[in-house]
């Protein structure tokens, strides 16, 4: 019965290049590592990966015993010795170690599946309720390090775990520290929720199907905000602080910027409306910025240089998006006189040469703030030449100091904008 759920859930999806299962040796891992290499074909990759962290006596004991599990089943094992920050909260320095390790060997292509049950997500929605987190439960899949990670397990009791275990004799490691109650989730297990089960015997069911409703309202705002441009103007988001702060909260969080904490994105909101420009360093090379009323997210890794020749009809690649040249008629705004192919370049390939004598009074910086280019992307604008001047800016202005015949073919560059940089 727990292999068909298992196959149930993992077969929903493509298969991964490789499966790595996340062993400590306890009976969640154990299983979800002997159920997998059972239900998957002969010839699939399955990795197993232990982290040392070197907390408890017995540790190097563990680590024997999860390397000779994975000897019998025949599954490749992975260990480490992991350093865990010992001021502070021990249990989440721990788990940001553990995290870390498999953050760092997991592959594009590659599932991480982690051995989490039913017990273990009551308990992290009662933990972070008690944190003031709100009703916040674990993830069932999602993106770490290049791969993903999945918990095909969370539907599943402890007693299943034990069940299946027992029937299939595999042993599996009892760690004395889960007795401690000085740990808050110990704590929690340990003289809590029996207490509370006592009194409602079906508060484990009751309590899943809260986090399921509010895992689907989630999952609905994540499906709206995956819409969302990369440009958003502020006075589209919420008018409520609070409702505005999930907002932002869910946008960072569909392009995977998990860790982003209330208090800066607050502060991002105060600053973007008080003073117009605000950023917020997000990780992964990106930023959240605000610019003229409007919210950029912004990815930090700036293309190369522009250079290339374009001629009608064709398209070039750059940092804003395609660029094509396109015939046109003489009063577009951005229209010249096309006399053959022409060069496009990034104004940072011209950095101290003024371009602004050939539109007359208006400066380059005047046209770029004319038409709402924000500062940090102006560099990386593609501009037209020919012979060493500027013809055209795409969307924007151009030169029109030639004469126009009857004969003449008028073009512009037509911008099809990504908005990495805007």
């Amino acid at each position: 019965m727990l292999e068909a759920r298992l196959a149930q859930v993992l077969f929903a999806r493509a298969a991964p290049k490789r499966y790595l299962v996340a062993l400590s040796g306890g009976v969640d891992s154990t299983v979800l590592l002997h159920a997998l290499v059972r239900i998957v074909p002969p010839d699939t990759k399955v990795i197993a990966l232990h982290g040392n962290h070197r907390l408890q006596n017995e540790s190097a004991t563990w680590l024997q015993h999860c390397a000779a599990m994975c000897a019998n089943l025949g599954v490749e094992f992975v260990s480490a010795e992991l350093t865990v920050a010992t001021a502070g909260n021990l249990e989440a320095a721990a788990r940001k170690a553990r995290y870390e390790f498999f953050a760092n060997y997991i592959q594009a292509g590659d599932l991480l599946l982690l051995g989490h049950h039913a017990q273990d997500q009551v308990e992290t929605v009662l933990l972070r309720i008690f944190q003031g987190r709100g009703l916040i439960s674990m993830r069932q899949s999602g993106v770490l390090g290049a791969g993903e990670f999945m918990r095909p397990l969370l539907k599943l009791s402890r007693a299943e775990l034990v069940d299946y275990a027992q029937g299939v004799e595999a042993s599996w490691i009892e760690d004395p520290s889960n007795g401690d109650l000085r740990f808050d989730r110990n704590f929690l297990r340990g003289q809590v929720v029996p207490l509370l089960q006592k009194r409602w015997p079906s508060m484990t069911q009751a309590l899943l199907r809260l986090t399921n409703t509010s895992n689907a309202q989630n999952l609905l705002l994540e499906h709206l905000l995956r819409r969302a441009a990369d440009k958003v103007a502020l006075d589209t988001l919420p008018e409520d602080d609070n409702v505005k702060l999930l907002w932002l909260r869910n946008y960072v969080s569909v392009r995977g910027h998990y860790d982003v904490t209330d208090r800066s994105l607050s502060e991002w909101v105060r600053q973007a409306y008080s003073s117009g420009h605000s950023e917020l360093v997000l990780g992964g090379h990106s930023m959240l910025r605000s610019w003229r009323r409007t919210l950029y997210y912004v990815k930090q890794e700036q293309p190369g240089p522009i250079t290339g020749s374009l001629a009608i009809g064709e398209s070039l690649s750059t940092g804003f998006g395609e660029l094509q040249l396109l015939e046109c008629d003489a009063q577009a705004a951005d229209g010249f006189i096309y006399e053959g192919p022409v060069e496009v370049v990034s104004r940072c390939k011209f950095e101290g040469i003024s371009l602004s004598r050939s539109f007359g009074s208006a400066s380059l910086k005047t046209l770029f703030q004319q038409s709402n280019i924000p500062p940090w992307s102006r560099d990386h604008y593609p501009l037209i030449m020919r012979d060493g001047e500027l013809l055209a800016i795409p969307g924007i202005a151009s030169r029109k100091k030639t004469k126009s015949t009857h004969s003449s073919v008028w073009c512009r560059g037509v911008l099809t904008e990504n908005s990495d940089l805007r």
